[in-house]
């Protein structure tokens, strides 16, 4: 186990050639800034393998900054203290240094891409488990809609990381996937597009879900990321079957 945060940050990085400074959620409230740097903060140095982390030291602490993004602000809420913003992840950022730490933190940052495959096999190899994932996250979305049809703000999310993944990969606004390439773009946002929540998860697949998006986050393989959404994926729609088929036993014995 270990101690967490997550925090929203200014992140200065380029986006289409050009600078973009990345606000506090305060300065999304106040400005018509659309784009925010979000960054997994965790204690002590144990997440310092992690690609683009920063260690943090101060006389009083030791920190790691892991698994930076670049965020979209979807949509805001204001509450009595404070807002509820919705952030979509767009692409990954490496973290260099820390340039401000009051009142908000500030830090520079660069994109942070997938590596190239090694050879041509791989890449096919890698084309075939993304559209496998393709298959599977709509398999699954089509299930839970049976099962849960009640749950349709999970659904829907579903629904939104496949657009996300498939949408955007010809234009992305970051991209996630090696330079020059961009069929390795579109499987690199696929990727990351299955590792989603199902209605109906145990806090048992939870936790397995927050395990396989750690480790999703700690490579720049892509294939090895498709692995692990495989396997989320794979697991839920066997869970999934399984709750429908007991829902329609139990309708049948109740007739």
């Amino acid at each position: 186990m270990y101690v967490c945060m997550c925090m929203c940050v200014y992140v200065c990085v380029r986006v289409n050639g050009r600078n973009n400074l990345l606000f506090s959620v305060l300065q999304i409230l106040r400005t018509d800034e659309k784009l925010i740097g979000h960054v997994l903060v965790e204690g002590g140095m144990g997440a310092a393998r992690s690609p683009g982390a920063l260690v943090i030291r101060t006389p009083l602490e030791e920190m790691t900054m892991s698994s930076a993004c670049v965020c979209r602000v979807e949509g805001i809420q204001r509450i009595d203290v404070g807002a509820l913003v919705t952030l979509q992840a767009e692409g990954r950022i490496g973290l260099r240094q820390l340039v401000q730490g009051r009142p908000y933190m500030r830090l520079t940052a660069s994109l942070l891409r997938d590596e190239k495959p090694a050879n041509i096999n791989l890449e096919k190899e890698s084309s075939a488990q993304a559209k496998r994932v393709l298959q599977l996250l709509e398999e699954c979305t089509t299930m839970a809609e049976d099962r849960y049809p009640d749950s349709m703000e999970e659904i829907d999310a579903m629904r939104r990381a496949k657009d996300w993944a498939t949408s955007s990969a010809s234009q992305p606004l970051l991209p996630t996937g090696p330079e020059g390439n961009r069929v390795s773009e579109w499987i690199s946002r696929i990727s990351y597009s299955g590792l989603v929540e199902v209605p109906g998860m145990s806090s048992v697949d939870m936790e397995k879900l927050h395990r396989l998006k750690r480790l999703a986050l700690l490579s720049l393989n892509t294939s090895e990321r498709l692995s692990y959404t495989l396997e989320h994926l794979e697991s839920t729609r066997s869970s999934l079957g399984a709750k429908i088929s007991l829902l329609k036993l139990g309708k049948s014995l109740g007739q």
